[in-house]
């Protein structure tokens, strides 16, 4: 009998030792800011000792107003298994799982999900790990507008976006589609009018337009052919009214407007080429309403257009 009441005692004593007393912190208008079992993770409840008794179990965080700020679990040193955080007005932010990567680290595990304010959905995908650079975006995330409505396909690499790219209009319409490369536009790009009508297409190369580029009215009809130079005009570039008669034939350099070469009325009547010469001049032209402007060019800039009367 003597021997089974000092075994239960030394049980006891042991369990007690290895109990982590619940650590509760508060803000300075009594409000609790945290509660769980263990060192505070807040306050420096993190060790790089595997076997030291850091935060464990259940902890939760407060913002100042008593709403809840983030709830999850700890191992003894970091996070682990699922986790909710939250914004200020009660709204669930973003949720996600944690795992232990090795002895020092954890990375973000499986899919994680991130809300607008409002508790709708705004984003959702995986993360991969980096011992440098941390927890980085990684393969497909999709974003949402306030409506629920998709609003961004990107695949990422390392926090890169990189393949195919699709961005929507919040009617659920496609907006534009192209490829990515280390962050860079590159391939064929499309970009469409919320008709779902093309309103350009071209070439990227590194970030920037490249090539011969077409762009269409909202019935369809060609707008203008235009080349560009690592983004900037450059060559012929041809406009078109939505009569598809040709409007213009101008010449640019290096971004500038320098030349006209043929210009048209609306009804296809040849106009007055104007005074524009190598940069500098004027330019009549009439635009979509039909009205006749002029624009005034310096140094193949366009600094004004206005009416004619």
């Amino acid at each position: 009998m003597k021997t089974t009441i000092k075994f239960l005692i030394i049980c006891l004593i042991c369990f007690k030792s290895n109990a982590q007393e619940v650590t509760k912190e508060y803000y300075d208008n009594g409000q609790l800011k945290s509660i769980g079992k263990g060192k505070n993770p807040d306050s420096g409840g993190y060790t790089l000792n595997p076997n030291a008794k850091g935060p464990e179990g259940e902890w939760k965080f407060y913002y100042e107003n008593g709403q809840l700020e983030r709830i999850g679990h700890y191992d003894g040193q970091f996070e682990t298994g699922l986790w909710k955080y939250y914004y200020e007005n009660g709204k669930l932010a973003r949720e996600g799982s944690w795992e232990r990567h090795a002895v020092f680290y954890v990375r973000k595990s499986g899919i994680w999900k991130e809300y607008h304010k409002s508790g709708n959905k705004l984003a959702e995908g995986s993360y991969s790990y980096n011992e440098f650079k941390g927890n980085l975006k990684n393969g497909e995330w999709r974003f949402y507008y306030e409506n629920g409505k998709l609003s961004h396909e990107i695949n990422f690499l390392d926090d890169i976006p990189t393949k195919e790219y699709k961005q929507y209009y919040e009617n659920g319409k496609v907006y534009q589609t192209g490829e990515m490369e280390d962050g860079n536009q590159v391939g064929q790009w499309k970009m469409y009018y919320e008709n779902g009508k093309l309103y350009t297409s071209g070439e990227m190369i590194e970030g920037k337009q490249s090539g011969e580029w077409k762009t269409y009215y909202e019935n369809g009809k060609l707008q203008q052919i235009s080349k560009l130079i690592e983004g900037k005009r450059s060559g012929e570039w041809k406009e078109f009214y939505i009569t598809e008669k040709l409007k213009s034939t101008t010449i640019w350099e290096d971004d500038k407007l320098m030349n006209v070469t043929e210009l048209y009325d609306m009804n296809g009547n040849s106009m007055d080429i104007s005074t524009l010469k190598n940069g500098n001049g004027f330019i009549k032209h009439y635009n979509t309403d039909g009205k006749l402007f002029q624009l005034t060019v310096k140094d193949g800039v366009v600094i004004q257009n206005e009416p004619v009367d």
